[in-house]
């Protein structure tokens, strides 16, 4: 069913059904404004429906007149009134829109984008040579975990100082809170990641968790953008990556749980070590597709703000 709606330029045009209380851009002025009640044509067809459904009669005429100065001025100022909010909405959301074009957001997405490039690159080489050599083994301290693992360093310090300019986005934007919670979690993540280095496998799980509130939280900031920016692929772009990482934290979850049984001696060794394979295949596949989307949505992001 299409909406009849009408411009404060006098342009009327038809949108979707759906459209009702989202910001729609008029082709006329090309002004952004919130489709309402007061702005589409289903409060006449309603008040037309009421009309045609009871028939006028003697006493209805007096009160009509008796009333008609005193609906005329109604009818008069609540145009006037409803035109001046709109136009101050869309001034707003102009000027909010111009501020995060000339803010440091679009560089901040574009740093978190190369720096889970070199990550993601890092890793793979990292991996391969692993499976590759079945003489060298990575340890710490190893040639090769330092050739894979500055650069591991490099992408994290990357992503986090895009982080740090995309402070500079506007509070109109739904969760922009989230770029500040996620900053707070990755400051702990890390400060806890330096304090045990690795020999306490409680503070490990507590940085890993960190690490995920921080990635829950800039996901909710990117959702924001995509609805701030109107453009409903960012935002289900957002919101699916978001879901995956609440499932791969789930399998993550399933997977300790089984660990600590097997390690219990609740579980037969030969199913534990079979069942902990199968989870850490589905975690393995579930974080590189979660990436994978991630990368897709930073690089959305970047185009769309890279657009005047």
């Amino acid at each position: 069913m299409a909406i009849d709606v009408t411009c404060v330029c006098g342009r009327a045009f038809a949108v979707t059904n759906n459209a009702m209380g989202r910001r729609v851009r008029c082709p006329e002025c090309r002004a952004r404004f919130k489709v309402t009640a007061t702005n589409t044509n289903l409060a006449q067809q309603s008040n037309n429906v009421i009309d045609e459904s009871r028939t006028p009669t003697t006493d209805d005429h007096a009160m009509t007149s008796s009333h008609t100065a005193s609906e005329s001025d109604r009818a008069d100022s609540a145009p006037r009134q409803s035109k001046s909010a709109m136009k101050k909405e869309r001034a707003a959301n102009r000027r909010a829109e111009s501020a995060l074009h000339k803010s440091s957001v679009p560089l901040g997405i574009a740093w978190m984008y190369y720096g889970l490039l070199i990550g993601v690159i890092a890793m793979i080489g990292l991996c391969s040579m692993v499976l590759l050599s079945q003489t060298v083994q990575p340890g710490q301290g190893s040639p090769l975990a330092i050739l894979f693992g500055l650069p591991m360093v490099f992408a994290a310090g990357l992503m986090i100082v895009g982080k740090l300019f995309c402070l500079s986005a506007p509070s109109q934007i739904p969760g922009s809170g989230g770029v500040l919670l996620s900053l707070v979690f990755d400051g702990f993540a890390v400060l806890i990641a330096i304090a045990q280095r690795g020999q306490s496998p409680g503070l490990s799980l507590l940085a890993n968790l960190l690490g995920v509130g921080s990635f829950v939280c800039f996901l909710v900031f990117l959702k924001g953008l995509g609805e701030f920016l109107e453009l409903r692929d960012i935002a289900d772009r957002a919101a699916g990556v978001l879901l995956l990482g609440l499932l791969s934290l789930a399998v993550w979850i399933a997977q300790l749980g089984f660990m600590s049984l097997v390690r219990a001696r609740e579980v037969p060794p030969g199913v534990g070590g079979m069942g902990l394979q199968m989870l850490g295949l589905v975690l393995g596949g579930l974080g590189i597709f979660v990436v994978v989307r991630f990368a897709g949505l930073l690089s959305m992001c970047r185009s769309a703000l890279s657009k005047p």
